[in-house]
């Protein structure tokens, strides 16, 4: 018999789900069967899972069914003796599973336990163990209170402050990051309640295997890591609502389920009225910035407006209300709106888009006051200077934005500190933005690994996942604890995976290596390349049919199909490396590494000679691939 049947579901976080899938391969102890059930990714996960992982059975859905419905689908299929509800962005100890299994297997009273979770920089997450969601733990919980005083019962009830994280205990909420169940139990219960999308259900299942009579059991001795919140836009109004609403179905049907139906509506709605209210409070702080700027804006107008009048031409003394009140307004606003549509406000704007929204600020500024009748064009000359004010203004606050940001660029391209064998060590250089300034280090040295990070001026630690043990890892990360930021790299992966360092500027937990295939530009240089290429065997095909080969023949219907977009010239050596961007069916393959030939040639070599062919790729890389090919 199986001992535990791991169910994962994945949505667009496939270098998180390789790793995660890494981990659990290393496991040891037990026997167990691995589900991962993809809700419609758009990142080629299941076709990566499929090529690293062939084991794994993959269920794959044509719509994102969320949460819990997901999770349901494996565990029909599931066998197990126990069943192992696991995110996709974890990593776990090789003995995880088996102290889950002896854990279990002591106890019959346990229906469920979980393990004590830190993040990619080593941090406790509270949510490891959790107390019922009352109102008032609730409350304390999204009104900080808990913050006061964490480790008590009575404002820390959520996050149950009072329970040692390094202890065994019994709780009354387990996380769905890593849900350890009997598995009998879970299929009798439903799994989860599909009426939860993607938060709370994890609430509501904990609180049904405590309804049977079963005790929720989380273990302090055994740690994992979980990379919390990659899958989801905490920004977005979905996230609010799902996680409100979530609340709002538990209160319904655990808390007011006796309750007459009217009032449990009015409950519900309550919920989601707070989901809209967190949501507006969130995208108020995202433009308070730009209607900083438009007030700006506006004083700049108003001030130079003023001195204009009191000391320029003290013959005015003072423009009339209608010039201050309502045509500087008016003009205001036609400079933030040409800043807003230059793309000003853009998250990836630059000087430029600035430079470009005010210059059609004082084109548009202009034509407006060239249109006005001769009695309400008041001072042309304040107005140009309000332009040049609000122009300058606005130019120095970005211009030091900009340098704050290429300061935290410039310290995020320090050295990088590799943990791994020499071997992989070579395949990260070629293949990373961070390989030339990195420096490798052993197995054995990692116990001083923040040491000499330090010593080296390392601004990153970069641990090889197929050098090091998952617990060392986890030790490592933990050990460090945040001061320096941590990344796992996989050599069949594109990507360092970790979460970003606390004390820097909002970035992507996945910090991508640069691939010019990625680039539209370049991938716009390669289907032009193909279409000259095309083009050019066409013209002298054409004129000798009767002569050519089959091979000819055949090279010229190749044109035709590459025309049309359905094949190129120049593509991946197989097995083509994970995470690469796609490239259709080709004729021949990229150069291999060092100009190897094709015998004798390591699986190392073909990924690390893929690598290089999506990350350095010219047009000058197809057309030499091409005359080589014999």
């Amino acid at each position: 018999m199986i001992d535990v049947s791991i169910i994962i579901v994945n949505y667009n976080v496939k270098q998180f789900l390789l790793q995660a899938l890494d981990s659990v391969y290393k496991s040891q102890g037990v026997s167990f069967e691995v589900f991962v059930v993809d809700n419609n990714s758009t990142d080629q996960s299941m076709e990566s899972v499929k090529e690293l992982f062939p084991s794994v059975q993959r269920i794959e859905n044509k719509t994102n069914l969320g949460f819990g419905r997901a999770n349901n689908q494996a565990l029909a299929k599931a066998k197990g003796k126990y069943t192992l509800f696991l995110n996709p962005d974890t990593v776990i100890e090789e003995n995880t599973l088996f102290t889950c299994f002896q854990a279990m297997e002591s106890n019959e009273c346990r229906g469920a336990l979980g393990v004590r979770m830190v993040d990619g920089q080593g941090k406790f997450l509270p949510e490891s163990k959790r107390g019922l969601p009352t109102l008032w733990s609730s409350l304390c919980k999204f009104a900080g209170l808990y913050k006061i005083a964490p480790t008590s019962s009575w404002l820390n009830g959520y996050y149950a402050g009072h329970l040692p994280e390094h202890e065994n205990n019994t709780v009354d909420v387990l996380t769905g990051a890593f849900f350890f169940g009997r598995r009998e139990l879970i299929q009798k219960l439903g799994g989860f309640d599909e009426d939860f999308f993607m938060y709370g259900e994890d609430v509501d299942l904990s609180h049904r295997v405590q309804l049977e009579g079963k005790d929720l059991h989380y273990l302090g001795g055994t740690t994992i890591i979980h990379y919390k919140g990659e899958s989801t836009k905490k920004r977005s109004f979905n996230y609010a609502f799902s996680f409100f609403d979530a609340m709002g179905i538990f209160a319904e049907k655990h808390t007011f389920h006796c309750w007459p139906r009217i009032i449990k509506r009015l409950m519900r709605s309550l919920f989601q009225g707070a989901a809209l209210l967190f949501y507006m409070i969130k995208v108020t702080k995202r433009i308070l910035p730009a209607l900083a700027e438009l007030l700006m804006v506006y004083g700049s107008f108003f001030s130079v407006s003023t001195l204009y009048a009191r000391y320029l031409k003290p013959a005015i003394g003072q423009f009339p209300n209608e010039f201050l009140l309502e045509f500087l307004p008016a003009y205001s606003m036609v400079y933030f709106l040409s800043l807003l549509l230059s793309g000003a406000y853009a998250k990836h704007h630059s000087l430029r888009s600035f430079l470009a929204g005010s210059g059609i600020a004082l084109i548009a500024i202009t034509f407006i006051y060239g249109l006005l009748p001769e009695t309400l064009r008041f001072s042309r000359g304040s107005i140009l200077a309000g332009w040049g004010v609000a122009g300058l203004l606005g130019l120095a606050i970005r211009s030091m934005l900009y340098l704050r940001r290429h300061r935290q660029e410039k310290a995020r391209t320090q050295k990088a500190l590799f943990v791994g064998r020499p071997t992989t060590f070579k395949t990260f250089q070629d293949a990373s933005v961070h390989g030339k300034s990195a420096i490798q280090i052993n197995l054995s040295d990692i116990l001083g690994i923040e040491d000499l990070a330090q010593i080296h001026g390392a601004s990153k630690i970069i641990l090889c996942a197929e050098s090091i043990p998952s617990r060392t890892m986890i030790e490592s990360i933990g050990f460090v604890g945040g001061r320096i930021p941590c990344y796992i790299y996989r050599k069949e992966s594109d990507s360092l995976v970790g979460n970003f360092h606390r004390n820097r500027s909002r970035m992507e937990l996945e910090e991508p290596v640069d691939l010019n295939l990625n680039l539209i530009r370049y991938r716009a240089y390669k289907q032009l390349t193909d279409i000259l290429i095309s083009s050019c065997i066409l013209l002298l095909g054409c004129t000798t049919i009767p002569l050519l080969s089959h091979e000819g023949r055949k090279k010229i219907t190749w044109a035709f199909a590459v025309i049309l977009g359905k094949k190129t010239w120049v593509g991946y050596h197989k097995p083509h490396s994970i995470g690469l961007p796609i490239v259709k069916e080709a004729w021949t393959t990229c150069a291999l590494l060092e100009g190897k030939t094709g015998e004798n040639v390591t699986k190392e070599q073909i990924i690390t000679s893929n690598f290089l062919y999506a990350k350095n790729y010219h047009p000058l890389d197809d057309i030499r691939a091409l005359i080589s090919k014999k």
